[in-house]
């Protein structure tokens, strides 16, 4: 919808999607305080006015934006940010906090914050990387990294994040309870008194139950009409 338009403004609503596929001639947008947790820049070269404060984005990637020129993302709980070689953008941005599940012992960070580049990553404290793959870690301390989002006014920008740890359980270790099967499956016990077969209902929920009542009452009048008849013979 709108592919003329040029500036869109949704802040401080409750949005959490945006799809700006259709846009291409989009100059500004302005997002801030809202719920959006991703957005995909890929058809909006021209934009150039990015304000996404107080968001949810995991991360964010602008690189096929050249021409932006203001980048806000202040207390947005990113795992890293791509703005690429723009020495004309002015990013604001401020320390992030994440939290991540993770295995006991190791795990591919690319695997856990997809998109993410390991070369750009430099630990200060709390775990060891080696290639791609974080160790050295307890779920006590949270890994405190710095990442290398690329060039902007003010020079090379980084970003710096505390990730809190979580464990993730894996899912031959999660107890599956076994099914009670002390019923029988029946979902009643006694016999319906003048049934001559003494029928007992399948547990198929109340709408099967309901119909197998109207059976037996159906068979229970025909039994009455038949005995009718016999003595009236």
């Amino acid at each position: 919808k709108y592919p003329n338009l040029a500036n869109l403004s949704v802040a401080s609503t409750d949005i959490e999607v945006l799809d700006l596929s259709n846009n291409t001639k989009l100059l500004s947008i302005n997002a801030y305080n809202t719920k959006l947790t991703n957005i995909d820049l890929s058809n909006n070269p021209l934009v150039g006015y990015l304000g996404f404060s107080q968001t949810e984005f995991t991360s964010f990637d602008i690189r096929n934006c050249p021409d932006a020129y203001f980048l806000d993302l202040k207390f947005v709980p990113v795992a890293w940010v791509e703005i690429g070689n723009n020495p004309g953008l002015q990013f604001d941005i401020t320390d992030s906090t994440i939290t991540l599940e993770v295995p006991n012992d190791s795990f591919d960070i690319t695997e856990v914050l997809p998109g993410i580049d390991p070369s750009k990553i430099s630990i200060e404290s709390g775990a060891q990387l080696d290639g791609k793959v974080l160790s050295g870690y307890n779920f006590d301390t949270p890994i405190i990294y710095s990442y290398a989002c690329g060039i902007s006014n003010q020079g090379t920008s980084t970003l710096k994040v505390t990730a809190n740890l979580t464990e993730k359980i894996p899912a031959s270790d999660v107890d599956v309870p076994e099914a009670d099967n002390t019923t029988g499956g029946n979902a009643l016990e006694n016999d319906i008194p003048g049934s001559s077969n003494n029928t007992v209902p399948p547990a198929t929920g109340d709408g099967g139950i309901t119909i197998w009542i109207i059976m037996m009452l159906l068979s229970a009048s025909i039994i009455i009409i038949n005995m009718s008849y016999t003595k009236n013979r």
